[in-house]
């Protein structure tokens, strides 16, 4: 099954929770709200691998989905010492340490296609279980794993100043919107969890952010040009990711967040149907930064209410369409990015 085919048989659940799309009469419950996250975590806890990791379909890119899966369960609450799945964070955790190498490269090039995505997620969901961990010989570990990782994403990066699908020298400098999101949030994490991440690294990201804007405040597919104008996925990740690098208050956010409030109105108009949307995500890592921060940044002009029902009400119904109801457990791994991304949406509107 090609990555394309196989994420679109999971985007109904992603897009029906990051576009904030269709209209809703019915409303819906806290109870309600709990019983679907309880629900999506608990299939994701029962599909976990012996080994610790969670992978797509024929067994792809197993780094990225133990991170996104990880980090779905870290939003519940649980810990690796403490909470319903502190088993399976453990086995995630053990699983991404265990996947590091000598170079500082969390993943395998030869499973993990368009490796830095996984890359970037793991070191986002290790440095929050850093920030949790008790045991100093873990703490250890994590911080070696972690300090390495930093390296590595610098000496990845391009000298345009993002990054691609892999290393800059193993893409021929090929530089992309949504890898360099991930890498910054990434950083990010590593930074708040004590880890020493050079400022030029960022500093050129950020650089790199700017260069890829439009006069319309759109952000667009990359540094050449490729793939048209702006894009709001990566527009709206883009915001979150200079907030994320210290960049708050310029002149130039607002230009980013009115490119995306245009875009979003679209999605509030009667009778809109998200469903409906040719599939805009064709690889992994795309959907928890970019679609999700569209969704945290669009709060500041629509009423938080009305953010958060809209949502929550479209989760249950395409949750329950997957068979992720009753305890019913569906065979199908590849829907285990859909419920991941899901589950750390909601638990943000919680």
């Amino acid at each position: 099954m090609t990555q394309t085919a196989l994420l679109r048989r999971i985007l109904p659940a992603i897009i029906a929770v990051s576009l904030m799309a269709a209209s809703a009469t019915s409303a819906t419950s806290q109870a309600d709200v709990d019983r679907t996250v309880g629900r999506g975590l608990e299939w994701l806890a029962a599909h976990q691998s012996r080994l610790g990791h969670w992978t797509a379909g024929a067994e792809q890119y197993p780094t990225a989905m133990t991170a996104l899966a990880g980090t779905a369960m870290l939003c519940e609450g649980s810990t690796t010492m403490q909470g319903k799945y502190a088993p399976n964070l453990r086995k995630a955790v053990d699983y991404l340490v265990g996947r590091s190498r000598p170079n500082g490269l969390i993943g395998d090039p030869t499973r993990d296609n368009r490796y830095t995505y996984g890359h970037g997620f793991a070191m986002l969901f290790l440095s929050q279980v850093l920030g949790e961990e008790e045991d100093a010989e873990r703490r250890e570990q994590l911080v070696d794993v972690l300090s390495r990782a930093v390296v590595f994403t610098g000496r990845a990066q391009t000298d345009g100043g993002g990054w691609g699908y892999v290393s800059a020298k193993d893409g021929g400098g090929f530089d992309e919107g949504s890898t360099t999101i991930t890498q910054v949030q990434g950083l990010r994490g590593c930074r708040n969890a004590g880890i020493p991440v050079p400022k030029e690294i960022i500093d050129k990201a950020v650089g790199y952010i700017k260069k890829c804007t439009g006069p319309d405040g759109g952000v667009r597919y990359n540094l050449a040009g490729a793939g048209g104008g702006g894009r709001a996925p990566i527009t709206a990740a883009a915001v979150a990711c200079l907030y994320n690098a210290g960049d708050y208050d310029s002149d130039y956010v607002p230009k980013l967040l009115g490119y995306c409030k245009k875009k979003l109105e679209r999605y509030f108009e009667p009778g809109f149907r998200p469903l409906a949307l040719r599939p805009l995500l064709l690889r992994p890592g795309h959907v928890p930064r970019g679609r999700q921060d569209m969704g945290r940044l669009s709060r500041q002009d629509i009423p938080a209410a009305r953010f958060r029902g809209r949502q929550r009400r479209l989760v249950e119904p395409r949750l329950h369409r997957h068979g992720v109801h009753d305890g019913h457990q569906p065979d199908d791994p590849a829907i285990a990015q859909g419920v991941a991304a899901a589950l750390s949406t909601i638990e943000h509107l919680r």
